[in-house]
């Protein structure tokens, strides 16, 4: 018997041992054959790091800033054995995700890669892959030349990886935007992701901030290939979504609190229009309100509690207040020798009397009072020298206040010595007010104070009194309506 024999030409031999090996053109896998690494950190308010070196030894750091997330957020980041889909032809990272995907940062934290043994990673670009599957590169994305390191800065977790793109590649990526945000602009409600609800599109400020950052990376690659219609085309196209995203935002309704993530959000949109020339006019004026208001700003708490328990007299009284007072920031600048206080609070009251005046017949009168109001914080606030000795290097940012109270509300008087006569009401009631006053003199440096700490112990009777300042934190960071985004 003969025996057959079978040639196979040599490229065609290597591109089944390619295909047997699971490998794309640029040699990284693109099926099993390596592994996914995994790392993970507890993240509180002062931030922190999640490093790891994924399978092909690539360095991989994430640094997240003071103030990024809550306490007690859990970032994992994971590097993927196998390539992410959507990606640039000529791949030198598979992929990273970072979880919890679709968790919106307050500050942009910062991802950085060390490679390891790839060629021409010089001309890599780390980028982030949106939910549209656009490919967006980082933030002050920076190639560190002779460390191997390409790093930039994201603004929310999600898929991200890298690649040396091509000019055709650059230019589908900016058709794919336009027609994606077409579709976007012409619908009447966005989709919720993960993180919420996040008009104008679905994840916010972080959002467009990814978006400005990629399409001005793209238009400079244009421009420095010599390629002037696509980087005309690129920078049309992100001005007109920055436009867009800024009518979203400033169509929405106000919050309560216009010092915490809403002014956050306007002073990133803001600059986001700042960078590319775009007329903003009102919300140049919203920015500007907003740091009026919110930059230099301290809130004073009153706390005042009575109890005396001892007979035939028994009364429990309590007051508490707040006012969030400000320094108007154009004040500031303009003369810190002379500004004013502003701001306003609220008040609540209540006050529990009775009297039992006969013992022998249980007779007692008992006064129930209750009510709310608002408070007006007025002052002057100075930058003066500690010793009044002059010329001196050293100031403190001092501040007089006054706190006038408006309460309103009810007070009942009842006496148990007419419970059972048909000729006469046993219990009034009538509206109450009352006004009053206080006045501080504080030091503004920045930390919290105790302005008035009044304790009473003795025969039966316990009081306090407690007013103390606390310094808020700069626009954006601390509010009562953080977890929502605009």
């Amino acid at each position: 018997m003969k025996t057959a024999y079978f040639y196979i030409p040599l490229a065609f031999l290597a591109a089944l041992l390619l295909y047997a090996a699971g490998c794309d053109d640029d040699g990284l896998p693109d099926g099993p054959g390596g592994d996914s690494v995994s790392a993970s950190a507890d993240i509180d308010a002062n931030g922190g790091y999640v490093e790891l070196t994924d399978s092909h030894g690539n360095e991989i750091s994430l640094h997240i800033p003071y103030g990024a997330v809550d306490n007690g957020t859990t970032v994992t980041v994971t590097a993927t054995a196998t390539r992410l889909e959507k990606q640039i032809t000529s791949n030198i990272l598979p992929g990273i995700t970072i979880a919890p995907e679709d968790l919106l940062l307050r500050y942009p934290a910062q991802l950085s890669i060390r490679f390891y043994n790839v060629e021409g990673w010089q001309e890599g670009v780390l980028y982030c892959i949106n939910p549209d599957e656009l490919l967006m590169p980082l933030d002050e994305h920076t190639v560190e030349n002779g460390t191997g390191i390409i790093r930039g800065n994201i603004y929310y977790f999600g898929e991200y990886a890298a690649g040396i793109p091509t000019e055709q590649e650059m230019l589908a990526q900016i058709r794919s935007a336009k027609q994606a945000w077409s579709r976007v602009a012409s619908r009447k409600t966005v989709h919720a992701y993960a993180s919420g609800d996040c008009p104008p599109n679905a994840y916010g400020w972080q959002g467009l901030r990814t978006e400005v950052a990629g399409l001005l990376y793209w238009q400079n690659r244009f421009a420095m290939l010599g390629n002037e219609s696509a980087a005309q085309e690129a920078g049309d196209l992100v001005k007109a979504e920055v436009e867009r995203s800024i009518e979203s935002f400033e169509n929405q309704n106000l919050p309560d609190d216009l010092c915490g993530n809403y002014a956050r959000a306007a002073f990133n949109y803001y600059q986001s229009a700042e960078k590319l020339g775009v007329e903003t006019d009102d919300l140049k004026s919203l920015t500007d309100q907003l740091w009026n208001q919110c930059a230099l700003r301290f809130k004073i708490t009153i706390d005042y509690e009575l109890d005396d328990s001892d007979p035939p007299e028994v009364e429990k009284e309590s007051r508490y207040a707040t006012a969030t007072c400000y320094v108007p920031y154009e004040e500031f600048l303009s003369d810190p020798g002379s500004a004013s206080v502003k701001g306003d609070g609220t008040v609540t009251y209540s006050d529990d009397y009775e009297w039992l005046y006969n013992p022998n017949q249980n007779w007692k009168v008992t006064e129930k009072k209750e009510g709310r109001g608002t408070i007006t914080c007025t002052g002057s606030a100075a930058l003066v020298s500690p010793d009044n000795v002059y010329p001196t290097q050293e100031y403190v940012w001092k501040a007089t206040i006054s706190l006038a109270a408006e309460e309103k509300g009810s007070v009942e008087v009842c006496d148990t010595k007419y419970d059972d006569d048909p000729e006469q009401e046993s219990c009034q009631k009538t509206d109450y007010t009352k006004d009053w006053r206080d006045g501080y003199s504080v030091v503004l440096n920045g930390a919290g104070a105790t302005l008035r700490d009044e304790q009473l112990s003795g025969d039966g009777v316990t009081m306090q009194h407690v007013v103390t300042l606390q310094w808020l934190n700069p626009p954006g960071f601390e509010s009562e309506d953080d977890g929502k985004c605009y």
